[in-house]
């Protein structure tokens, strides 16, 4: 059985197509009742009050809308080589994270996401297999971030000299032995930095 309706193909519901003229300026409706109906259209004219103007006062401020003029631009007719701009090309993020490091010492780079949090958490709950004192959240963030700045090559740093760098950040030793086994697997599950401006 062939298909009627919207979906058919070619006239859809008994309306027939109109041919495009694209050079015909479309005209500027204020009103419905300026629609004029095409000898096929079957609309029905409403004869309701509409919120238009009606007055000659008001009609005389009206103003024209005003059509926005298309000027003709010359086109580049050749092939034209693309030279990056020198000046444009920003400093790489981990040469400007080493400079920075340098000028203010102790700045951070890594902010606690929330795989670290939960780390943090079971390490202070103790549940991590850590007894010690509580460590807080700047100081964890700390130790990462110095695990982070100390990968050198791709080579991870180890333990025993990250010990000695982060003794005075940390209450116990065995918090940067615990945070670095979770460091090292959570690198390696992301497969990249944990600092973003290193990836």
């Amino acid at each position: 059985m062939p298909s009627t309706g919207h979906g058919a193909s070619g006239v859809a519901g008994g309306m027939r197509r109109r041919p495009i003229d694209v050079n015909k300026k479309l005209p500027l409706m204020r009103s419905n009742q300026e629609l004029a109906l095409d000898e096929d259209a079957t609309l029905v004219q409403n004869d309701q009050e509409e919120d238009t103007i009606n007055t000659t006062e008001l009609q005389t401020k009206l103003k024209d809308i005003p059509v926005p003029v298309s000027l003709p631009q010359e086109r580049i007719k050749r092939e034209v080589p693309f030279v990056q701009t020198a000046k444009y090309i920003a400093t790489p993020a981990a040469i400007a994270i080493k400079e920075r490091a340098g000028a203010e010492a102790g700045y951070v780079d890594w902010d606690i996401d929330p795989a670290g949090y939960a780390f943090f958490k079971t390490l202070n709950d103790g549940s991590a297999g850590y007894s010690g004192p509580a460590i807080d959240e700047p100081a964890f963030e700390r130790v990462i971030d110095t695990f982070e700045k100390a990968v050198k090559a791709d080579t991870l740093p180890p333990l025993p000299g990250l010990e000695a760098a982060l003794a005075a950040v940390v209450p116990d030793k065995a918090l940067v032995s615990l945070s670095y086994n979770w460091w090292v697997g959570r690198r390696k599950q992301l497969a990249m930095p944990l600092v973003r401006a290193l990836r």
